[in-house]
């Protein structure tokens, strides 16, 4: 008996190889596939850097034309307030009277500090002028 017990525990023992032989050979090949398909997701990663290196790109140009514009709209800003020169103050050197018009009148009360000239009609302003 000892004979036949060999004999089915070599059948029995290649059954085992031949099985993990068969299981070896196919987490090969699910290997294999599993590598092709990391080489596919490698390739559209790359694919998604240089596009965002290039949006990137893009938003700096962009940024730095704002920037300029920015800059342009801030020194014209600046030029027109440096060249704006206040008006003079004006000196009358007649007194008001009635040909004067209502915008003369309340321009020459404006500069002497009387108080509600934009309301006062006409010749409000007139008293209020020559007293």
């Amino acid at each position: 008996m000892a004979a036949k017990s060999t004999k089915t525990k070599k059948k029995s023992g290649s059954k085992t190889v031949d099985e993990l032989s068969a299981q070896v050979k196919a987490l090969r090949s699910k290997v294999a596939s599993l590598e092709d398909e990391a080489e596919a997701w490698k390739k559209k990663a790359e694919k998604q850097r240089s596009r965002a290196k290039k949006i990137a790109k893009q938003a700096e140009k962009a940024i730095a034309k704002a920037t300029g514009k920015a800059r342009e709209r801030a020194n014209k800003a600046r030029e027109v307030a440096v060249d704006h020169v206040p008006a003079a103050p004006k000196l009358y050197t007649d007194g008001p009277d009635e040909t004067w018009t209502v915008t003369r009148l309340r321009s020459m009360a404006r500069e002497q500090g009387v108080a509600g000239y934009s309301r006062m009609p006409k010749d409000k302003l007139l008293a209020s002028l020559t007293s």
